[in-house]
């Protein structure tokens, strides 16, 4: 296990500019997932770790060591793709055994491994089938056997339950979160999906347009987003944002006034005529009558 470093690191192509002055620090054995629209940069990011991208500027430590000029295949991380990128020609067995014969683990130890391997991730019946004939969810389950198998420093997993159906991919991740919580092995995951974020993450890094927009634990970015961006892209539905002005001690939405709190007023110092931007997230939102609140399912039976 280790913990990942990065300092500063870009990367450019041409005129591109896929990631830009990245700085984090993933301590070890925590579980973060790396979140945000397509193109944001959150691939490139798990690829220079893994040493797929070379970096234009800035240093990637692994368990505190400079990784910069280390190859891949030296930088002791495993990395699980989208599409599996199993070995078609071989057997379950063959394939989770693949990355020790490299490392030329002898073949008492790597077949004790395959089957500890199997039997958690429950694919030991499979171990003679060939990837052809195992369905996406089983082989999903050998590609990570595969770096498990390897006692990698670190895991790095991009994207890899978006080709399963809704149904696995809800299995899937929890198999995974309780994986890690019995390896406890440095894990980094790559998705585009908000709610496999939410669920898995120890943290959460939010990026856009190839910068970070907030780092931080699930509750923390969903109920106290640092802007907008990060905002309207968690939750679901999206948090509503509405123009509001400050005047007369009160918060103006066209002739409707809200209070403004004690708190806001000393943390904001708005000055009369000031605009801002007012997030509510739907479920705070209550509906009422001029009698008070309305009962709870009334919203619900509304046509």
């Amino acid at each position: 296990m280790a913990n990942v470093r990065l300092e500063n690191i870009t990367r450019r192509y041409q005129t591109a500019i896929a990631i830009e002055d990245i700085n984090l620090e993933i301590p070890d054995g925590e579980f973060w997932v790396f979140v945000g629209p397509s193109g944001c940069g959150k691939s490139t990011v798990l690829r220079t770790i893994a040493g797929l991208e070379t970096l234009t500027s800035g240093n990637v430590y692994i368990d505190n060591l400079l990784v910069n000029d280390i190859p891949a295949r030296k930088r002791d991380v495993a990395m699980v793709f989208q599409n599996y990128a199993l070995y078609p020609h071989l057997s379950v067995a063959e394939n989770l055994a693949f990355g020790l014969k490299m490392r030329g683990v002898d073949i008492v130890k790597t077949q004790e491994i395959i089957l500890q391997v199997a039997r958690s991730l429950s694919i030991e019946h499979l171990l003679n089938r060939k990837p052809k004939q195992l369905s996406g969810g089983q082989q999903q389950r050998v590609a990570l056997g595969r770096a498990i198998a390897r006692e990698p420093k670190v895991f790095l997993l991009d994207e890899p339950l978006s080709n399963l159906d809704a149904q696995l991919r809800d299995d899937t991740r929890a198999e995974l979160k309780q994986l890690h919580q019995r390896l406890k092995i440095t894990t980094i995951y790559v998705t585009h999906d908000q709610v496999e974020a939410m669920t898995l993450a120890d943290k959460i890094v939010i990026l856009h347009q190839g910068k970070i927009q907030q780092i931080g634990d699930p509750q923390t970015v969903y109920s106290r987003p640092k802007n907008r961006m990060v905002a309207t892209f968690l939750g679901n539905p999206p948090m509503n944002i509405l123009p509001i002005t400050y005047g007369n001690s009160l918060f103006w939405i066209a002739n409707q006034s809200l209070t403004c709190p004690s708190t806001i007023r000393e943390k904001l110092q708005p000055q009369d005529g000031q605009q801002f931007d007012l997030g509510i997230r739907p479920e705070h939102i209550q509906v009422v009558s001029p009698s008070g609140l309305l009962p709870k399912d009334y919203a619900k039976n509304m046509s």
